[in-house]
């Protein structure tokens, strides 16, 4: 996932955490750090330029709260 992202690899953590943590504090409890790199992989294909995965995290959290 790193190489996908401009963030490094404790900073991608870091993101993958703060984004379960706040899943949870809004109630959405069926996931884990693994599922949240899972779905994140998912919304940052690879073979592209490097994105931002925090804002695609947020991004992803953001619908999963409102569903």
């Amino acid at each position: 996932m790193a190489p996908r992202c401009t963030e490094d690899r404790p900073r991608l953590a870091a993101v993958v955490g703060s984004t379960l943590e706040g899943l949870k504090k809004n109630g959405v409890d069926d996931e884990d750090g693994f599922s949240v790199l899972q779905h994140l992989e998912q919304s940052v294909p690879a073979g592209n330029a490097r994105v931002n995965c925090a804002s695609a995290a947020a991004t992803y959290s953001t619908q999963r709260e409102g569903s």
